[in-house]
């Protein structure tokens, strides 16, 4: 069976996933109820997990293979990941439906003694068992103690099931005995490393339990009567056997988060950096197409460090500001697809264009971050200044704005000069990610060690990297490394032949584009930053000539900043650790207490808005009245009295 094992002493009775998070505010899904009563009977057993919220794996019709449903699907609507008890007496059928699903590689976690796998016809079964344990997979226990045991004892084995799910040329099935816990586990790791949302895979697990079928649940009984005939034995082997409430992948995800995430997790156990990168881009992947990279050669040098700022004042940041400017093209919408930047003018598989229906058009709307100068804590920037807290506030701005964006763009200087801030930077994004449910991609700015930003985030869940190339809602966003105040010769030669590429008749329809880096092309009004903008930008201009660019996003200047550059839109964000002092004038560049953010938003009739949010950290409110009231609402004619 799936999820039980040894008569006896087991070595899963104990846990400590509930007493890790005990201590912490409960995390409760949309429409959950408060709390989820220990079983008690059977019944309560049976139904434990009918509370879960927001079920987003759909239920697949598998003939005698209970428990079935497809667990996550690419942007194009295909499955990669599919769930389910074991398939040893599926009809042929439902091995017709496999073929048709795509499914290449069978992962089996089961035990040696709990069934003979069934070989399928050009399917690919990975033999990956978890528990390992001289007597099989445990009998009794508790349901915390069999999840404590997997995570903290089983990591390499889990490891390897996750690596057969990322190495599957197609669709993966997973599955143990019951398809509730071995299979629940490993399908959470790779879904959160491929950068699923939480509550989609708290809610998917919560399904496991209303998928056991009748046969599978006496059989449970009639096994528990024997190895647990007494109460509280009795009690809790029925919920570990039967149950899957949502608050046990709750407590699961909690542990991984204090762990450094799934990623970091699995790493550590040995699934290798390219596993983890083909696990991110399942995904965006194209069915059918093994994701694969092509990397730019780019120019490696020194990282040269921007001027000091001088001294550091607090002031009042002003009130949320927005500027319009109208966009030369229409946006079009497609899949969501990330590749590296390639140097041949012939598209990848994975980024091949597709023809656009006018009516297909989307908005895009994009979260931008600049200059973060994150210290090692408990430093802080020039001893006061604590760039990580301000990232913190960011979900919470775009929930007050209801601002749902499409895709998170850093556009550099990550770090302030310590390159052991770069593992808090990258949790902080990442956790920044998943908080907006938004691809997050990042460029390095000349504060940045690139070699070891991209090692930092590489290993983070839903995050790009530069050089490469990010597809949402039909715009290829592209990540350029502008870190040494110039982008190459190298990366301007393969930008200008992917953006100049005609359409073919298999390609019949180009992607607008969205430049990223961290240098503009456009210099500042500053007199002090006059000189610090992209130093090559009549080479850029040259290269995006006539090509279907949309806008460019920058950062570098510590001030928001909107322009036009060869007939296309610049939006510069400010920094998200301190501001420009604007009247510094022109022998000093000063800097003040200060972090803000922009958002531009890309419409489908070709217009653009951007808006500048700043950050308030203190409690520094001077009116609160009703939206579409004056704070002067009324006007009075003083006059002096003689």
């Amino acid at each position: 069976m799936n999820s039980c094992g040894t008569s006896g002493v087991s070595p899963v009775d104990n846990g400590i996933l509930s007493a890790t998070t005990a201590s912490a505010a409960p995390r409760r899904l949309p429409n959950e109820s408060p709390s989820t009563a220990p079983c008690s009977a059977e019944s309560s057993a049976i139904h434990t997990s009918s509370h879960s919220a927001q079920p987003t794996a759909e239920p697949l019709h598998l003939e005698h293979c209970p428990n079935a449903r497809i667990a996550a699907r690419r942007i194009d609507g295909t499955p990669w990941l599919i769930r389910s008890a074991a398939p040893d007496k599926l009809t042929a059928e439902g091995e017709s439906q496999l073929h048709n699903l795509n499914v290449t590689t069978i992962v089996d976690l089961r035990e040696p003694d709990e069934g003979h796998p069934r070989q399928f016809a050009g399917i690919t079964t990975v033999k990956t068992p978890i528990y390992c344990l001289p007597n099989g997979a445990p009998r009794t226990g508790t349901l915390d103690g069999i999840y404590t045991f997997m995570l903290e004892q089983r990591g390499p084995q889990l490891a390897c099931a996750v690596a057969a799910i990322a190495d599957a040329p197609g669709t993966a099935l997973v599955h143990c005995s019951i398809g509730k816990d071995r299979t629940g586990l490993v399908v959470a790791l790779a879904r959160l490393v491929a950068g699923d949302p939480q509550d989609a895979i708290i809610a998917d697990y919560a399904r496991s339990a209303s998928g056991l079928n009748d046969q599978i649940r006496q059989k449970t009984f009639a096994e528990v009567a024997c190895d647990a005939p007494y109460d509280p034995q009795r009690t809790e082997t029925l919920h570990m056997r039967l149950d899957s409430p949502a608050s046990m992948m709750i407590a699961i995800c909690d542990w991984l988060d204090a762990h450094g995430g799934a990623a970091h997790y699995l790493k550590d156990h040995g699934l290798t950096s390219e596993q983890l990168n083909r696990l991110r881009s399942k995904r965006q992947a194209t069915a059918g197409i093994t994701p694969h990279t092509l990397t730019v050669p780019v120019e490696q040098s020194p990282v040269h460090a921007a001027p000091v700022t001088r001294a550091t004042t607090a002031v009042q940041q002003p009130a949320s500001t927005q500027s319009a400017i109208s966009a030369p093209h229409a946006a079009a919408a497609t899949a969501v697809t990330t590749t590296l930047v390639a140097e041949s003018a012939e598209p990848s598989p994975s980024t091949q264009y597709t023809s656009h229906n006018p009516h297909d058009l989307q908005r895009l709307t994009i979260v931008h971050l600049s200059d973060i100068h994150a210290e090692l804590p408990p430093q802080r920037l020039f001893g006061r200044v604590n760039p990580l807290r301000a990232l913190e506030f960011v979900p919470y701005y775009l929930r007050a704005l209801a601002v749902h964006p499409d895709v998170i763009v850093v556009s550099g200087d990550l770090i302030h000069r310590d390159i052991r801030a770069y593992q808090p930077v990258a949790e902080a994004l990442q956790q920044l990610a998943e908080n907006v449910k938004a691809p997050l991609c990042a460029v390095p700015g000349n504060h940045d060690d690139t070699d070891e930003a991209t090692a930092a985030l590489s290993v983070c869940a839903n995050i790009t990297c530069a050089p490469s190339v990010i597809t949402v809602n039909g715009y290829d966003i592209y990540l350029l490394d502008s870190s040494e105040g110039r982008l190459s010769d190298n990366t301007l030669s393969t930008l200008r032949e992917r953006l100049q590429c005609k359409p073919t008749e298999s390609h019949n329809n180009i992607h607008p584009s969205i430049l990223v880096m961290h240098h503009s092309p456009v210099p500042s009004l500053m007199p002090g930053l006059r000189q610090v903008n992209l130093r090559n930008a009549d080479d850029l201009a040259a290269a995006i000539d006539g090509a279907h660019v949309r806008l460019i996003l920058a950062g570098h200047f510590h001030h928001a900043m909107q322009a036009t550059f060869a007939g296309v839109p610049v939006s510069v964000a400010p920094s998200m650790a301190y501001e420009q002092r604007m009247d510094a004038g022109a022998g000093f560049v000063e800097g003040r207490s200060g972090a803000a953010f922009t958002i531009e938003e890309l419409s489908a009739d070709g217009c653009l808005r951007v808006t500048t949010v700043p950050i308030s950290l203190d409690d520094d409110v001077l009116f609160s009245v009703p939206a579409g009231t004056s704070t002067h609402p009324s006007h009075h004619l003083h006059r002096s009295v003689a």
